[in-house]
């Protein structure tokens, strides 16, 4: 995924798709900061040598914190978790926001904990990377100017300059503070007055979380949790995965990093038990009783190519309510029968006419399959969601999505998986590398007692819808004969024998 070379706007707290940050770029082409906090983030982000700002999806983790309490952030290793967790917590303390700033913003000074699982951990992790080295201070993320050194305390714990406390100017004229904590202190450590802001860098036991998301309850602050799901399913992991109004959840792997070399992950690939490499590879935990598609991401991945006019298309597309609309595209190519998921639409609160002008623009031609919900009347009395996109020109199929023609309603998940899952491993089923939002949930899908658990699931239903609708799929050609020249209902049988 590319960096980007200029500097960003605000983020919308609505939005956080790389595309809506993208299509701003073009106006904010100026100059990074002098700012020394604004130019770091700006000029070098995780390992490596590479120019540019911080990567869309730190963008995106950001900008979710202006109205999210608790936030996660599960990684592969090496991808910047670390660095994106601690570039926030120095901008909110110094209170100096970057010009692409889209998360929540303090104007007053704020008071922060940031917690390790040892003191060693933190000495060597998160105090550097805010303070700079015992003897280097504030060649860290905050400014050496901002840093008050006669407050600094350190701790005493059986490993030198392990720091206590310290204050940190705040943009305001106050004094904001910085506060170290570590898991093996035990929970009754994490009890004290209320904080704004609490971050677990690598994953804390349950009981110390639930802790420090008290701190910050009374002030209405933030936690942040930045780790590499090591431990498997464990309950701060299901929480996560679980979701809810208040709560976010973003999985990063090694294709969201390119500032890894193709090297260097192989070699770390080799060095890692086969059991360990979704979690240090894709930020990916084993949740309930394992992935749905357990494939390498890497196998299944292809680079943007420009699909062939002879390659037959159709397009999933999963109606949201209170949740998020998406749209997968899939694309087929006969003669080896390999489909590819060639791009990906995923946005919440936005009307049918947005979504249907976003999905005609990857060709109105295309046909769309949909699910029996889509056949549900709106509260207000008015069309079925189904019949609002057909009024709106996408060229929607006469029948929900289905395994046989004549069996419709509500369909088995499982079959399709199947299908999907038997075509990943067989490489006949790839997707374009740079749909992050795909992979994202990917990544996170997964079965719990048996079930399919329907969280943060929204593109892995439109593309199951497409694929079992795919016996419909056309070419550009195929569909100019098949399809009537004013919009309606798209007839699969009709235009199917006519194309044929």
């Amino acid at each position: 995924m590319p960096r980007f070379g200029v500097m960003m706007p605000a983020v919308s707290e609505a939005s956080y798709s790389d595309a809506d940050v993208r299509r701003t770029l073009a106006r904010y082409a100026r100059a990074v900061s002098e700012d020394r906090l604004h130019a770091r983030y700006w000029r070098t982000y995780g390992e490596g040598n590479c120019s540019g700002g911080p990567y869309d999806w730190a963008v995106r983790f950001h900008a979710a914190g202006k109205r999210i309490l608790e936030r996660a952030l599960m990684a592969a290793n090496k991808v910047g978790k670390s660095e994106t967790a601690s570039a926030e917590v120095a901008i909110h303390l110094v209170g100096d926001y970057p010009p692409w700033w889209g998360g929540r913003v303090w104007t007053r000074p704020v008071d922060a904990w940031v917690g390790t699982c040892t003191n060693g951990d933190q000495k060597d992790g998160m105090q550097e990377k805010l303070l700079g080295r015992p003897g280097q201070w504030g060649t860290g993320w905050i400014p050496k100017s901002a840093i008050d050194f006669d407050s600094l305390k350190l701790r005493q714990c059986g490993v030198s300059d392990v720091v206590d406390t310290v204050r940190v100017r705040h943009k305001s004229g106050g004094w904001s503070r910085l506060g170290f904590r570590t898991y093996e202190m035990g929970r009754t450590k994490w009890q004290s007055t209320d904080r704004d802001i609490v971050v677990f860098d690598e994953e804390p036991p349950e009981d110390i979380y639930y802790e420090g998301l008290t701190r910050v309850g009374v002030l209405r602050g933030m936690v942040l949790c930045s780790f590499t799901p090591l431990k498997g399913a464990t309950k701060v992991v299901r929480k996560y995965q679980k979701g809810g109004e208040d709560v976010f959840t973003l999985i990063v792997g090694w294709n969201d990093a390119p500032h890894l070399s193709e090297e260097y992950k192989a070699k770390l690939r080799a060095s890692f038990p086969e059991y360990m490499l979704k979690a240090r590879t894709e930020g990916v935990p084993m949740l309930g009783e394992g992935a749905v598609f357990a494939v390498d991401e890497a196998a299944i991945s292809v680079d943007p190519f420009e699909v062939p006019g002879h390659f037959r298309r159709i397009v999933g597309l999963d109606f949201g309510y209170n949740d998020p609309t998406a749209a997968a595209w899939l694309a087929q190519d006969a003669d080896a029968d390999v489909w590819y998921v060639t791009n990906a639409h995923r946005k919440e609160g936005e009307s049918p006419v947005y979504h249907a002008e976003t999905i005609k623009r990857g060709g109105d031609w295309i046909p769309v399959a949909w699910p029996h919900d889509g056949l549900n009347k709106e509260r207000s009395g008015g069309a079925c969601l189904k019949d609002r996109y057909l009024g709106h020109g996408l060229n929607m199929l006469g029948m929900s999505a289905r395994y046989k023609s004549d069996v419709g309603g509500r369909q088995p998940v499982e079959p399709a998986l199947d299908e999907i899952l038997e075509y990943m491993r067989t490489g006949r089923f790839k997707v374009v590398r740079t749909l992050r939002e795909w992979f994202e949930e990917f990544r996170g899908y997964h079965r719990k007692d048996g079930k399919v658990v329907g969280s943060n699931d929204h593109l892995m239903d439109a593309t199951r819808y497409a694929w079992m609708m795919r016996r419909f799929a056309l070419t550009q050609t195929s569909a100019t004969m098949a399809r009537p020249s004013h919009v309606r209902a798209y007839d699969p049988h009709r235009a199917y024998k006519r194309a044929s």
